[in-house]
């Protein structure tokens, strides 16, 4: 009996490890990307805005915008590794790339001078 109440424990527990390490973002799901924190399936890992316009990525029901596609700025909506500028989808930079104007995928472009001309892709 006791070596059978052994093997459900470790069965469980090696359950448990499997289930949050092979785990995807929810509908909704804040910080999904193309590696460990793909979306569930169905959802469109999307870049959006917050309620203070910093930009994110999200699991959403709703197709992503490619690149060079038409997107809308104040709702963004381009599939992950692209942001809506001018209009179309186009490339962005990741968190602590070199940056000249609000062009980072999240975050944002942070100078640590006033007068600096470029400034670093930092989550804010």
């Amino acid at each position: 009996m006791y070596s059978l109440t052994k093997i459900y424990f470790i069965l469980i527990i090696f359950t448990l490890f499997f289930q949050i390490s092979n785990s995807c973002k929810n509908h909704f799901g804040i910080g999904c990307d193309k590696g460990n924190n793909l979306c569930c399936s169905g959802g469109y890992c999307s870049r959006t805005l917050d309620k203070r316009s910093i930009p994110r990525y999200q699991c959403l029901d709703r197709q992503c915008y490619n690149n060079n596609e038409k997107c809308i700025t104040t709702e963004d909506r381009c599939c992950f590794g692209s942001s809506c500028q001018k209009g179309i989808c186009q490339n962005c930079l990741k968190t602590g790339e070199v940056c000249e104007v609000q062009n980072c995928c999240v975050g944002a472009c942070v100078y640590e001078n006033v007068n600096d001309s470029k400034g670093t892709c930092k989550i804010i």
